[in-house]
């Protein structure tokens, strides 16, 4: 996983998470004091029974909104903390949307909205039905102070 920050993330396309099964596209547009993460992942899977069925970020900040793919269901559980915010954004493939499809070699549509500053913690994992992915948990990386 490469960092990841409202001072680090610019308009183009850049790997974010480098795994077997998946590589994770990030880039950024910013507004005043804003900034709208755009992820993408690209599936590697081998196997075409083999599709993504979930995805998960935590972002240390303030996320105001996050978007999913049409057919996507997305939840963002939010903290509050002494010096600072988080929120734990998921997005999961509704049933319907995945049975019996394989997924495409690429799929974007995945958004969260930010206000202020802002960093990716480092809980996050990428879930595909057969080959797994990547996955990494810290509760505890925010919301702590801003290095």
């Amino acid at each position: 996983m490469f960092p990841l920050n409202s001072k680090n993330c610019g308009a183009n396309d850049t790997t974010y998470i480098d795994h077997t099964i998946a590589e994770v596209l990030a880039r950024c547009v910013g507004g005043g004091t804003t900034t709208k993460v755009a992820l993408t992942v690209v599936s590697r899977a081998t196997d075409p029974a083999d599709y993504l069925q979930s995805m998960s970020q935590r972002f240390c900040g303030q996320v105001i909104d996050a978007t999913g793919p049409e057919g996507w269901a997305v939840e963002v559980k939010r903290e509050t903390g002494l010096h600072d915010l988080a929120g734990q954004v998921t997005w999961t493939a509704e049933a319907s949307s995945v049975t019996g499809q394989a997924t495409a070699r690429r799929i974007g549509g995945f958004s969260v909205t930010l206000h202020g500053t802002w960093r990716t913690g480092l809980g996050h994992y990428v879930a595909f039905t057969r080959g797994g992915g990547p996955n990494a948990m810290s509760p505890h990386d925010c919301p702590y102070p801003f290095e």
